[in-house]
């Protein structure tokens, strides 16, 4: 123990002494440390951390996937979600919500909330405890119970103070009383919401067959695995197929809760965490060239010390344990740097994330940094170590160290390329995204949403629908009319901003077609709206006045609609019949236009078939205010347009107001986010790879200056000389560069799924990057040549 105290005080006292060596040494590894721990505090908190619910390893989620398109996924109708109910010996319990928003009146600032309907048994089966009162029971989800609603932790104490009276309470939703049973603490993820009600099906929606409107969660049975569950309830969807063509061409597909709730973050992040481990062995792979450097100067050192009785072994456990200081503080700098960088990447990145998400430095990610650490230093120590062991005590002592040694140059000639290599595949990544971001962002939504502003607002039971429908068209033609405004419509939602609904149909004269092709996005629009978002009509004509409540039933549709159905181009005239199994909608709309379509979904997926009926012949309570402006601040249009919504009704509250062009540029936020932490670990491996060159060539032009200045002396000439150091470089970026692109083509596929309009293997990134690299490792080789054609062969065979 005394002499592992000495040991350590010795290698702080020598690593004191060469401060620039320790702070370069501790900084370059802290960094890569820290981007390290950064990232992985994120994978675990999205992949590793365990659900906050009781045996979560139980849960899974289910939905239904059309045959046909199995990356069409939607919800699940109130039909199957009955069917996976009556699953016996499959799920111990099954669960359903559906989001649902919700106007708190009864109070002088009415408010919207985020609400859910949600099955009465979905916290016992998740296993979440009331703060305060209980959750829902037996019976609060049947036909004609009492109303009664749940808080969230953040909304109760918002608004009502942490009062705990408010427990049997009446609160107003939507117009009806509730009573307030119990409070859900924070952090509850499933759903996501301000407040909760049990979801209570009718007979209307278990018959619409059609309506996949539910997210369904269920705990697996003792013994029974996901494989059986699945098999399970396709077993009984086929059975219900047979007397409900609904659901012919669709499956439901059950999965893990935990993968499914991460499995639009999974490839990202595991990208990503690569990308941090090699640029921490691109750091290691520097540090360990800073090593040799110093190395080499402490050899007459080391061998003095040998000379005059310290065992080597004494000699190789002193420069482990340097080693192990350097790499325990540049733990110390990583752990720091990892916690801010935790606090700024999850601000960036909490919309991308899973909700209820947390990231923090737990007991995992201390694991984690230890064994990084550990390997870290094991290997860093061995180079010091290795060193040691090999010393030729008589030659060194004879030549003061000036004598190179065929291994560490070797060694780091190995490092050099190994840097490069690194930062190739770093630099790919990074070029391939930048690539993949750019064809996203070029990529036309269909729709203009430039100096567009949004809002969205609702109106209560006692408005009937002859009622809803003339304050709506009273309300477009006061927002169109501001002097502010180009245009102004309304809509049910708007494209890529959520909320979308599907629809089945019929088609006049084709019956018996396949059901799983009769679906298409369903929207109800007032007639500036295609004007508004400047959507062109493509056929026939836009919605009017005229086309009101009592007027001939009649339906827009996208081009992708006709194409799918219509290919000749004879969509025109032709009848279609909304929610034929829904027994929503019995009249045939005559098609009088067709516009262009839509991305409603993402900038990265396909227009879907979508469907438009005039707001006036169905006329929904709950509708988007979208105003054109004339270039005019947002929120002086929002200003305008709330009071005149507070004219026709003071009571209606106005809520979600945005811009529509920073509701798109949100969708390419966590693209935007992944491109500039790849191209950062990229730049930061081109910059560590650039001085590992010159580190290897400068020590090289050290190791030989005796061979240079003998060349110079018989002759040869500067340039000769710039060329025999600028070859030795080349030669090792070479290698690296070769190394580094049969490595990047064989990981290639691993960023296939993050790429969007190109290959991974696409020709642009991989010339870009390896000529960057090259010109980098030029430069860096041109530094110490220069330096060695400038010296002096009299001066260096004199000091020789």
């Amino acid at each position: 123990m005394i002499d592992m105290w000495r040991d350590v005080r010795y290698a702080w006292r020598t690593l004191m002494r060469a401060r620039g060596f320790t702070i370069v040494a501790v900084t370059i590894l802290g960094i890569g440390l820290g981007a390290s721990i950064t990232i992985f505090s994120v994978l675990n908190g999205v992949l590793l951390r365990p659900l906050p619910y009781s045996d979560p390893d139980r849960l899974v989620a289910a939905w239904e996937v059309n045959r046909a398109e199995l990356e069409v996924r939607s919800g699940v109708s109130a039909a199957l979600f009955e069917v996976m109910r009556a699953q016996e010996g499959v799920f111990s319990g099954v669960a359903a919500w559906r989001a649902w928003g919700y106007e708190l009146g009864g109070t002088a600032e009415p408010e919207r909330l985020q609400g859910a309907r949600v099955s009465a048994n979905l916290f016992e089966l998740l296993g979440v405890r009331a703060l305060a009162g209980r959750t829902f029971g037996v019976g609060d989800d049947a036909p004609g119970a009492p109303p009664v609603a749940l808080l969230g932790e953040e909304l109760w104490r918002r608004r009502f103070g942490g009062d705990s009276a408010m427990i049997g309470r009446d609160l107003e939703l939507n117009g009806q009383l509730h009573t307030v049973v119990g409070i859900i603490p924070a952090g509850h993820m499933l759903p996501a919401a301000e407040v909760w009600v049990p979801l209570i099906l009718a007979q209307y929606e278990l018959d619409q067959r059609g309506n996949r409107s539910l997210s369904v969660v269920a705990r697996l049975a003792e013994g029974v695995e996901v494989a059986a569950a699945r098999a399970a309830v396709d077993a009984a969807v086929t059975r219900v197929t047979e007397d409900f063509p609904a659901h012919a061409g669709w499956n439901v597909a059950v999965e893990e809760l935990h993968h499914v709730l991460s499995a639009g973050t999974r490839g990202p992040l595991l990208a990503l965490f690569s990308a941090t481990c090699l640029l921490l062995l691109a750091a290691c792979g520097n540090l360990a060239s800073l090593l040799l450097a110093r190395s080499a100067a402490r050899r007459r050192e080391i061998a003095l010390r040998v000379a005059l009785g310290a065992g080597k072994w004494r000699i190789v456990r002193q420069l482990v344990t340097e080693s192990t200081l350097l790499v325990t503080a540049a733990a110390a700098l990583g752990l720091w740097l990892g916690d801010a960088g935790n606090s700024v990447l999850f601000g960036l990145a909490a919309a991308w994330l899973p909700a209820g998400t947390t990231v923090s430095i737990d007991a995992t990610v201390i694991l984690f940094v230890a064994g990084l650490t550990l390997v870290a230093g094991v290997a860093l120590a061995a180079i010091p170590a290795l060193e040691a062991v090999r010393l030729d005590l008589n030659q060194h002592i004879r030549t003061a160290g000036s004598a190179p040694r065929r291994g560490s140059l070797g060694l780091r000639d190995v490092t050099a390329v190994g840097q490069v290599m690194l930062a190739l595949l770093l630099l790919v990544g990074g070029a391939l995204l930048l690539r993949s971001f750019l064809q996203v962002q070029r990529v036309e939504p269909g729709f203009d949403a430039r100096d567009v502003v949004a809002m969205t607002m609702s109106l209560p039971a006692r408005y009937g629908p002859e009622q809803r429908a003339e304050f709506y068209a009273t309300l477009e033609q006061r927002l169109a009319a501001m002097p502010m405004a180009r245009g102004a419509a309304l809509a049910s939602h708007l494209p890529l901003a959520g909320g979308l609904l599907v629809s089945d149909f019929d088609i006049e004269g084709r019956p018996g077609s396949d059901p799983s092709a009769m679906t298409a996005h369903l929207m109800t629009v007032t007639a500036g709206y295609f004007a508004a978002l400047r959507i062109p009509v493509l056929a026939g004509r836009a919605f009017t006045t005229a086309d009101r409540l009592n007027a001939a039933p009649v339906v827009i549709i996208d081009a992708e609609f006709a194409r799918r159905h219509w290919p000749a181009g004879d969509a025109l005239g032709r009848r279609v019949r909304l929610g034929a199994t829904l027994g929503a909608d019995t009249h045939w709309r005559e098609i009088v236009g067709i516009v262009a379509s839509v991305r409603a979904v993402s900038l990265e997926q396909p227009a879907e078939p979508t469907l438009y009926i005039p707001h006036a012949q169905n006329p929904w309570p709950s509708l988007t205010l979208v105003i054109r402006s004339n270039g005019t601040a947002a929120a002086t249009v929002t200003r305008h347009a709330v009071a005149i919504v507070h004219e026709l009704d003071p009571s209606r509250p106005v809520y979600a107001m945005r811009s529509l062009h920073e509701t798109v540029q949100r969708l390419l936020a966590p693209r935007r986010l992944q491109t500039m932490l790849m191209g950062g670990f990229a730049v930061a491996a081109l910059v560590l790879a650039v001085l590992g060159v010159y580190g290897m060539l400068a020590h090289a032009v050290t190791q030989r200056s005796r061979e240079l200045g003998v060349r110079m002396a018989l002759g040869a000439r500067r340039r000769e000389i710039v060329r025999l150091c600028v070859q030795r470089g080349l030669a090792r970026v070479a290698l690296g560069l070769l190394l580094g692109l049969l490595a990047a083509l064989a990981m290639a596929r691993l960023l296939d799924s993050l790429l969007f309009g190109l290959a991974p293997w696409d020709p642009l990134a991989y010339v870009g990057a390896v000529t960057l690299l090259l010109v980098a490792g030029l430069a860096s080789c041109m530094v110490p040549a220069l330096r060695a054609a400038r010296l002096n062969p009299v001066d260096v065979l004199r000091h020789d």
